[in-house]
């Protein structure tokens, strides 16, 4: 028995498991529809009838320009992608129909020489068409079974006419016999593409396919240049040896092309989780900036996965992207630390998919759930960046006014003093009478200067918040209503008093005349309540009222603020409640481990 003959029964028994597998997967109505599945059987049964010879050469040409459009036009999903090919389809169908009843008499010489590429070069850049722009992921997936297997063919060819140096397909020798044998790996691409994509990891066949075909190519270019070079410059005893060192050579300097050139046709490798957390834990200790960190995360994305479009935010902070800008396919990722947001992680697919997949997902994932504490020291460390820069413009906005105070009220009241003393003292001899009226204004004016003294160091700290404590303070400052009339203020706090940090109880005395403040000014209540508390180690005070309130979307004046970054900048925290029914605002402050701090 010739190889041919061999290569015929096994080629036979191939083609009979992939048309089981075709009209099984037909009948059971998954993925396939009628016209895949007519294309698929088409190709594969005809073409095999066509290398044992039983179906004559136009036969087969007609079976191709059915069932290669079809396929084409149709794969992974059944689909008509553009919509327009179904007619161009039925078009060829007609033709390749007209052209068997008359027994290959219709595209006999020209008309076959141009129809058969044009309709083959059409319905392959529709396929390329909906690849790029309508595939998802799994319909990609099985669709790279089918070109894994046309690359195949190819270089199996290729070696097959360099190797045997005779026609491909003629005679009964292996040449015949791998020619049989290759003319069946398409359609097993495509039967497997579309019944078990998940049989193996095709982006990873493809990719080492690609990386050796460039490693092979190189050294084929090196061992050929070498080998011309040797023989025209007269070398040729060592033409052989300087060729393969050329080949070795060439082959090693190709090896980063040709990563690069599988990871851009078919996409990034697996990427591994664990280097990728390792490189990130590097940049991390560098820098805690928040750009820095922003770029440190995308520039590792991008690096590990070969994305082209990564972007990140730190919410508050700042937002760092690596890549042309935003895709517009992109998915997003937050990043939460303890049930907070504090960062957004954007990424989009390479150009070669519609959108990433679960591998590329999954690592997103695991990186934003990594960059959470990391985000999250990064807006503590601006907050406190933020803190410090509000309470130098506090402490300087107080010694302006402290100034303003001293400079524009005391200063000359104490001038005006001076005079009055020294008009005084010339009376005093000339004039007793007049002497004695200046001295008496000067008691006046001292009195004055003194209140006025008091005044300014009241407003630094008012001394009852030493002396009686926080809720008489309190009292003292807002709960009598002011000329004029105004809501009746009470004050609801223990009997005892409150023994509680300088700090707290100054703030929560300026919490509490802001919030008085705006009651007054625009709440047109009947009635102010305060109530202070201590809820473990913390200080609540609320004030209330039960005026006409205000809607949620107005926007908060000066004193809710003033309120909210007192309350912030002892580590509290304010809520601001309105209704037509009256406001509530609730503060809460932590008080320190001593009550002196």
């Amino acid at each position: 028995m010739t190889p041919l003959a061999v290569a015929q029964i096994m080629t036979a028994l191939v083609t009979a498991i992939l048309a089981a597998l075709v009209a099984r997967e037909a009948m059971l109505g998954r993925r396939m529809m009628p016209t895949t599945a007519t294309g698929l059987l088409l190709v594969i049964v005809v073409a095999t009838l066509g290398e044992l010879r039983v179906v004559p050469a136009w036969g087969v040409r007609d079976a191709w320009l059915i069932g290669y459009p079809a396929v084409l036009a149709t794969y992974p999903d059944g689909r008509f992608v553009p919509r327009w090919t179904r007619w161009v389809l039925a078009a060829t169908a007609v033709v390749a129909l007209g052209d068997a009843a008359g027994q290959g008499w219709l595209l006999n010489g020209q008309v076959a020489g141009w129809l058969l590429p044009t309709v083959g070069i059409l319905f392959l850049a529709c396929q390329v068409y909906r690849y790029r722009r309508r595939s998802t992921i799994d319909e990609r997936t099985r669709v790279r079974w089918p070109v894994l297997f046309v690359g195949w063919t190819f270089v199996g060819f290729t070696a097959l006419l360099m190797l045997s140096g005779e026609p491909i397909g003629t005679g009964t020798g292996w040449s015949a016999a791998m020619t049989a044998g290759l003319g069946l790996l398409i359609p097993v691409g495509l039967v497997i593409g579309l019944v078990r994509p998940q049989l193996a990891d095709v982006d990873r066949l493809l990719r080492e396919s690609i990386r050796w075909l460039t490693l092979a190519m190189a050294a084929i270019g090196g061992y050929l240049g070498a080998r011309l070079v040797a023989t025209a410059g007269g070398w040729q005893s060592v033409a052989d040896p300087a060729a393969a060192a050329a080949a070795v050579a060439a082959a090693l300097g190709a090896r980063r092309a040709a990563v690069l050139l599988a990871d851009r046709f078919v996409g990034a490798a697996k990427p591994d989780p664990v280097r990728t957390l390792a490189v990130l834990g590097e940049r991390f200790e560098q820098s805690l900036d928040g750009p820095e960190l922003a770029g440190s995360i995308a520039r590792t994305i991008a690096d590990a996965l070969l994305l082209p479009d990564v972007e990140v935010t730190v919410v508050g902070v700042e937002t760092a992207s690596v890549g042309r800008g935003r895709a517009t396919r992109s998915e997003t990722f937050d990043v939460v630390h303890q049930g907070e947001p504090v960062g957004v992680i954007r990424a989009g697919p390479r150009a070669a998919e519609s959108e990433l997949n679960p591998r590329d997902r999954a690592l997103l994932r695991l990186v934003a759930t990594h960059a959470g504490p990391a985000m999250h020291a990064v807006r503590v460390v601006a907050d406190l960046r933020r803190a410090r820069e509000h309470l130098v413009l506090a402490r300087e906005e107080e010694r302006r006014r402290l100034r303003r105070d001293l400079h524009d009220d005391l200063a000359p009241q104490l001038a005006g003093l001076a005079l009055s003393g020294a008009a005084v003292r010339q009376f005093v001899t000339t004039d007793p009478a007049r002497a004695i009226d200046l001295a008496g204004q000067l008691t006046d004016d001292l009195r004055r200067a003194s209140q006025q003294v008091r005044e300014i160091a009241y407003d630094l700290r008012p001394p009852v918040l030493d002396d009686l404590g926080l809720t008489v303070a309190i009292v003292d400052r807002v709960a009598l209503p002011p000329d004029g009339g105004g809501p009746n203020v009470v004050v609801d706090a223990p009997e005892n008093r409150l023994e509680l940090p300088a700090a707290v109880e100054l703030a929560a005395l300026r919490i509490v005349q802001e919030a008085v403040t705006n009651t007054r000014k625009h709440a047109r209540a009947s009635e102010c309540r305060v109530v202070l508390q201590l809820d473990g180690r913390d200080l609540l005070v609320e004030i209330r009222d039960d005026g006409r309130g205000f809607r949620a979307d107005v926007r908060k004046g000066v004193g809710l603020r003033s309120i909210a970054e007192r309350a912030a900048e002892l580590g509290g925290t304010s809520d601001v409640r309105s209704s037509p029914g009256g406001t509530s605002v609730l503060v809460r402050l932590p008080i320190a481990m001593e009550a002196g701090t």
